[in-house]
């Protein structure tokens, strides 16, 4: 039986494979024309392809008998453009205005057209196109005349503009071209028309926040553009109707915010104060619902400071789990945001709200540690690092920025010591960061924001290289006289005396040893370089007092006849000394 159903499988194999050879023969088999075209036999041709290539044969033969000629392709294509020219035509009733406005932009917006042809030619333009300005101006080669018209043309010329699209701006800046001509209507515009403009988006605002196109424009209206006031009534819209109650009045405003983090359109300033202000008084399912949204676009809330303090907030809230894929988001863009104006504070938070340090240290501080040099000479990058050293020492940080990590630290479900968590992620940066001084003392002593402890033996040699200069904006400054590096020697000789009370090595003590006669004697010609041994001279080590008024003893008058303010108070301490043969201790 199973033999009997195999012979059947093959025979209807068989005339399967017998009638799909039969009928590619046939479409295949080729022919002579009656017109003598010749097709060789070794050719294989598509029959799509032959049965129009012997129609064309046919219809020739039959116009001018059994002679083939070439066709006349210029004629063709010139039937061709007429016929889309046609087509244009019936579709866009305004065809010929808008091709003779882009022949005269031509000639406009060439190099070597004068200033006074270029004003004639671009009233004449807005003669051809006015009244049918809202129409065209959505079109993508239209709208770049109206921006150039907008630029270069005559006052009158752009307030007519303007008056006759302030209507439809709403609906230009949800077009992709037209959205140009809004900006151009503002930047160009008097201030009367910036107030008409910006009036104009009243009653749209959440529709335009929520719309790819529209909101990257309405971002730079709102933030530029836009008053105290009118931002104020911008950002009313997001509560629904003034008028209802309390209550729904905060549902309609979660609705609005959902609606626009659902969209992945969250880098507008707007939505930024909207929702900090609702994250302040919303309920607590509320926030954490709104939280974890924010959670997953992170980086676009860094650019502004209260997209900062609501990154700050969600962090601080979070649990241990979400500030673990918080921290992952970030990888890769941690360099990015310590240098960031306001996404430095992120980090901070971070720094005092993250329980497990240990995956703190894994994700984030490799990128910190590759270019400290670089992250200290940034001028927000500069506040991570002494926040890890001074940690919100007022003398870096701002009363305001303390108090925003302060109010994130006190929603913070967090439950290991600060001092604690501080001194553990210190420990990481600590060591790289002494490496990085003692390799390259000189860009390091270049800035007054670093506070220094060791390294001593490199930063003394280099201080005392009387060869040095330090090249700030075009000029050459003597060391001891620039203000980074007397402020950096002063931090380091008064935090000496903890340093001897925890029997560690001073850098005064190092310091004093390389000091030679030849240094001295320059250092007190330097207002500064007295201050600094004034500074020495003042510290609770005998030891030091001791060798560097032996060392001054030689240049007693020399410091007498030099008259800067630090040499007389450097003399004075020298007199008291000699008075009392006690070391000298501070007024």
């Amino acid at each position: 039986m199973m033999k009997l159903h195999h012979q059947r499988f093959n025979e209807n194999r068989r005339s399967w494979r017998r009638r799909k050879s039969e009928k590619t023969s046939k479409l295949t088999k080729t022919k002579t024309p009656k017109s003598g075209l010749k097709i060789k036999g070794n050719a294989k041709l598509k029959s799509s392809k032959l049965g129009k290539l012997q129609k064309s044969v046919v219809k020739n033969s039959s116009k001018k008998g059994d002679s083939l000629e070439k066709p006349n392709w210029t004629e063709l294509r010139k039937e061709k453009k007429e016929l889309r020219k046609k087509r244009k035509e019936q579709k866009c009733p305004l065809f010929d205005v808008t091709c003779k406005t882009k022949k005269l932009w031509e000639k406009m917006r060439r190099t070597d057209c004068k200033p006074d042809e270029r004003e004639k030619i671009s009233c004449e333009i807005h003669k051809l196109m006015k009244g049918n300005l809202q129409r065209i101006v959505f079109s993508h080669d239209v709208s770049r005349v109206i921006q150039w018209l907008l630029k270069v043309g005559p006052t009158e010329v752009k307030q007519d503009i303007i008056e006759e699209l302030k209507s439809c701006v709403p609906s230009m800046l949800e077009s992709k071209y037209a959205c140009f001509c809004v900006k151009s209507m503002l930047k160009h515009g008097n201030a009367n028309s910036k107030r008409v403009i910006v009036n104009s988006l009243r009653g749209k605002v959440i529709k335009l926040v929520s719309h790819s196109v529209a909101a990257p424009m309405f971002e730079i209206i709102y933030s530029k553009w836009a008053t105290s006031s009118e931002r104020n009534l911008l950002q009313q819209e997001f509560f629904g109707d003034m008028y209802k109650h309390e209550k729904e009045s905060d549902v309609v405003l979660k609705a609005n915010i959902v609606r626009i983090l659902d969209k992945k359109l969250a880098k507008s300033s707007l939505l930024h104060s909207v929702l900090l202000d609702f994250l302040k008084f919303c309920s607590k399912e509320d926030r954490e619902e709104v939280c974890q949204q924010i959670q997953e676009c992170l980086l676009d809330f860094i650019g502004t400071k209260n997209g900062a303090q609501i990154v700050v907030r969600c962090i601080c809230q979070a649990t241990n789990k979400s500030k673990k894929s918080i921290m992952k988001s970030l990888k890769g863009h941690v360099m990015e945001i310590a240098k960031s104006e306001y996404g430095h504070l992120v980090l901070l938070s971070l720094f005092d709200t993250v329980d497990d340090t240990v995956l703190l240290k894994k994700l984030l501080m490799p990128e910190l540690l590759c270019d400290l040099v670089g992250l200290a000479n940034n001028e927000y990058g500069k506040k991570v690092l002494l926040y890890l050293v001074a940690h919100r020492d007022h003398l870096y940080f701002h009363p305001s920025d303390i108090a925003i990590l302060k109010e994130g630290v006190a929603l913070s479900n967090s439950k290991k010591d600060m001092n604690v968590r501080i001194t553990e992620i210190k420990e990481v940066v600590l060591n790289p960061l002494l490496e990085a001084i003692a390799n390259d003392p000189k860009g390091w002593m270049s800035s007054s924001s670093i506070e220094m402890q060791k390294a001593f033996e490199a930063i003394a040699e280099y201080v005392c290289d009387l060869n040095v200069k330090i090249v700030e904006n075009g000029k050459e400054i003597n060391i001891m006289e620039h203000p980074g590096t007397h402020m950096m020697l002063k931090k380091l000789i008064l935090h000496d005396k903890e340093k001897a009370a925890e029997e560690r090595v001073t850098f005064s003590s190092v310091l004093v040893s390389k000091l030679s006669t030849e240094i001295l004697s320059s250092w007190i010609k330097c207002n500064r370089g007295c201050f600094v041994l004034v500074f020495l001279l003042e510290t609770s080590l005998s030891s030091v007092v001791q060798d560097v008024l032996e060392k001054l003893h030689k240049l007693t008058n020399q410091i007498k006849t030099e008259t800067s303010p630090g040499a007389k108070i450097l003399s004075n301490k020298l007199t008291q000394s000699s008075k009392s043969g006690d070391p000298v201790s501070k007024n």
